[in-house]
């Protein structure tokens, strides 16, 4: 059930909204993008579980505010563990240094006898799976997004599933990453072979887009690839690439940019011709922009 064509539980999330936005930090319910962000993260713990039993949970200091759900997944990968697992979802909104951060832990744990059941095997003693995702998206004051990471990995537990305590097991730093605006997450103490990736734009050149992907392991980095895209202007306040411009190669023993598709005769050429491009574009779609997104991300391009 989709919340958008349910005028209850709408509503539900609503006065969520609502009763929330009167007892947390004003500079968090000021930020643009929070109520759109908070009433999502709703909406897609819901999705994910078809559970409204989400709990708030708001600091005393009232600097930030998390959204928790302990329902089983509904909808896996693969539909024979749909509701056959246990799963942990939290989403916390905070302040820092004026920027709206907010931070997304989610875990999900498979039994073994179901996962050997439904054609699981492996060459290890394990008595269950742990599949983690975290990410991190950062906002200005003006709810411009700057910086967006993620972190995704999974690991055979010698944890039993019945006995298992997964908000525990997901929010500790032996599987939590430490998230960072400008670079690749630091790795927690236990990882496999993580997913990773570090999006992130800096204001004063914030036509590029910039994003770092690799592999964490345990001896450090690897596969890391490093790409430049230009801004695209129809979403101008999110991190969302248009054109890609380079990417990195590896040139005696160094990493250096190369253009990509022919985009200009080299990269800082190609940066110039992605700000003028952005620009130019933006006032093309300014009648199909918010015009608050608009007036503000104007302000970034002077």
């Amino acid at each position: 059930m989709n919340f958008e064509d349910n005028n209850d539980l709408a509503e539900k999330f609503n006065n969520i909204l609502e009763e929330v936005k009167g007892k947390i930090n004003k500079s968090i319910v000021e930020n643009e993008k929070f109520e759109t962000l908070f009433i999502n993260e709703l909406n897609f713990m819901h999705f994910k579980t078809s559970s409204t039993d989400i709990d708030v949970d708001i600091a005393l200091d009232k600097n930030y505010v998390s959204l928790i759900c302990n329902a089983p997944l509904i909808n896996c990968a693969r539909n024979e563990f749909d509701g056959k697992n246990k799963n942990f979802f939290k989403t916390t909104f905070y302040i820092k240094n004026d920027n709206l951060f907010v931070e997304y832990d989610q875990g999900t744990l498979f039994d073994k006898n179901e996962l050997e059941k439904n054609g699981f095997k492996a060459s290890t003693t394990y008595n269950s799976k742990l599949e983690v995702n975290y990410s991190m998206r950062c906002f200005t004051k003006e709810g411009i997004e700057y910086s967006n990471s993620s972190y995704k990995d999974c690991y055979l537990m010698d944890v039993v599933y019945d006995e298992a305590n997964l908000k525990e097991i997901v929010l500790s730093s032996f599987h939590k990453p430490i998230f960072s605006e400008y670079k690749l997450a630091k790795s927690p103490i236990h990882l496999l072979s993580a997913n990773i990736r570090n999006t992130y734009r800096k204001l004063e050149e914030y036509a590029i887009i910039h994003t770092n992907a690799g592999k964490c392991t345990k001896e450090g980095y690897k596969d890391v690839c490093c790409l430049l895209y230009s801004a695209h202007p129809m979403f101008p306040d999110l991190l969302r690439g248009e054109s890609r411009i380079a990417k990195t190669v590896e040139m005696d023993g160094k990493y250096v940019f190369v253009i990509e598709n022919n985009y200009a005769e080299n990269v800082n050429a190609g940066i110039e011709k992605a700000k003028k491009f952005f620009k130019d574009e933006l006032e093309k779609e300014k009648d199909n922009i918010d015009e608050n997104i608009y007036k503000k991300v104007i302000h970034y391009l002077k």
